[in-house]
């Protein structure tokens, strides 16, 4: 079943958020913005989190077959003494550009199946959903090498681009550990506004979400470098205090992701991506107020 959902944000954060047919209200300068996209059977992406391998060649050789059989050109870009960034793009209208992320790499304990083949094995079925939209961004899917080794993936990825390159950026979307319990967003490291807009998504597609930060944990993200540099990022994972124990170690297996969690969180960044691609450099709408 498509999900139609009306959502209208102001500059300064969630303004109403409503299903479609429900009463309109006043906006600030912006259209409307229509979420719209037929979910995948969740039968699919429990196949493709069932396809987890061992060592980062062989997820890297996965996740090239699933993103190349969804029809998404695979790109490598070389990450000295690893294995390379699996880059791949759905061409937008504009020259502006969304990163969505995930690492496949994983700790040396464990399968690596929450982190982070959760993330990984996800990028193939967020661009099955959005292939077929018109879209004014550019989605570049990224598949990090090296995250456990120093976030030498997303590193190389920012090194790598030219000032202009940088520029046509709007935002970093970076997918980390999904599946332990319902979404989460790291939030005192992420762009405001990508924050609001992910509230305003989920509260519109009635999805949970909490704000839980990992940094007081020693965490790091793939998103940081993006951060970093001045782009607009934000990493969205599923850890809590009481779930932070799994990563690293030899429970982190299939057994530990929730798939009702994973495909509530699957649909929630889904939905944002279409939002954020309808919200971010957007013309103000002629006679309204615009931004502020």
């Amino acid at each position: 079943m498509r999900r139609l959902l009306i959502i209208a944000l102001t500059c300064g954060g969630l303004l109403w958020a409503q299903s479609a047919g429900a009463p309109s209200k006043p906006d600030s300068g912006r259209a409307p913005i229509t979420i719209r996209f037929k979910p995948l059977p969740r039968e699919l992406l429990q196949q493709r989190l069932s396809l987890i391998r061992k060592t980062s060649p062989e997820r890297q050789f996965v996740l090239e077959g699933l993103l190349s059989t969804s029809g998404c050109g695979i790109k490598r870009l070389e990450v000295k003494d690893h294995e390379p960034n699996v880059v791949c793009s759905l061409a937008g209208s504009s020259e502006k550009v969304i990163v969505l992320g995930a690492h496949y790499d994983h700790a040396t304990k464990g399968d690596g199946a929450v982190d982070n083949w959760s993330g990984s094995a996800l990028l193939p079925s967020i661009y099955d959903s959005m292939k077929d939209l018109k879209l004014r961004h550019t989605i570049v899917f990224v598949g990090f090498s090296a995250e456990e080794k120093g976030l030498l993936g997303s590193k190389a990825y920012v090194t790598s681009l030219a000032p202009d390159e940088r520029r046509k950026i709007s935002a970093m979307v970076n997918l980390d550990t999904l599946g332990l319990s319902s979404t989460k967003v790291w939030s005192n490291r992420a762009s405001p506004l990508l924050v609001n807009s992910l509230a305003a998504v989920a509260q519109a597609l009635k999805l949970p979400l909490e704000p839980i930060n990992v940094d007081a944990k020693g965490a790091s993200a793939d998103s940081e470098p993006f951060f970093t540099a001045d782009i607009p990022a934000i990493t969205i994972h599923s850890v809590t205090m009481d779930t932070w124990n799994i990563l690293h170690t030899s429970r982190d297996t299939l057994e530990q992701v929730k798939l009702n969690d994973y495909y509530e969180t699957y649909r929630l960044i889904t939905g944002y991506l279409i939002f954020l691609d309808q919200l971010l450099d957007a013309e103000p709408v002629p006679g309204g107020a615009g931004p502020s």
